[in-house]
């Protein structure tokens, strides 16, 4: 969320060269809450206009002020890297009787697991905590059956 914000923020001033920084110059400090830098690019404010004018919010802890340079820029500060994980076969015995499987890291948000090719439903099929799923009752692997998945962690 917050890189997109940066980046509508620099397509409003005009940086699309430059994704990772912008000028602290050409930005206008606005009113906000404690632990978020609010700004208005000044570019978009009109000439001889009054009035308030809608901020773009970005989350403090995502930028670092670098004054090493002149002007000032912000920066996106480093972020996490995503992984993903495609085709792993979760550990598990697979003889319709056994409900626990396990993966080799936690997957984020998104877990995409296949039984003999079929998208299988968290919630409805199995349920996922940490790098453990169980599979819900009618939908147990049997002997047999082939498991992949795909996720990001």
């Amino acid at each position: 969320m917050t890189k997109f914000l940066m980046m509508v923020l620099m397509s409003m001033i005009g940086w699309a060269a430059k994704p990772t920084q912008v000028v602290v110059s050409q930005l206008a400090p606005c009113s906000g809450t404690a632990g978020v830098l609010m700004f208005v690019p000044l570019s978009i404010v009109p000439t001889g206009t009054t009035g308030a004018m809608v901020c773009v919010q970005l989350d403090a802890a995502s930028f670092v002020l670098d004054k090493s340079i002149n002007p000032p820029v912000l920066r996106i500060a480093a972020q996490s890297s995503i992984n993903f994980v495609n085709g792993e076969i979760p550990q598990g015995l697979v003889d319709g009787v056994n409900t626990a499987f396990s993966l080799v890291h936690a997957p984020g948000a998104t877990l995409d697991l296949y039984r003999n090719g079929v998208h299988l439903q968290v919630g409805q099929d199995y349920t996922v905590s940490g790098t453990s799923i169980t599979f819900l009752a009618g939908a147990i692997p049997l002997q047999g059956d082939t498991l992949v998945c795909n996720y990001r962690y």
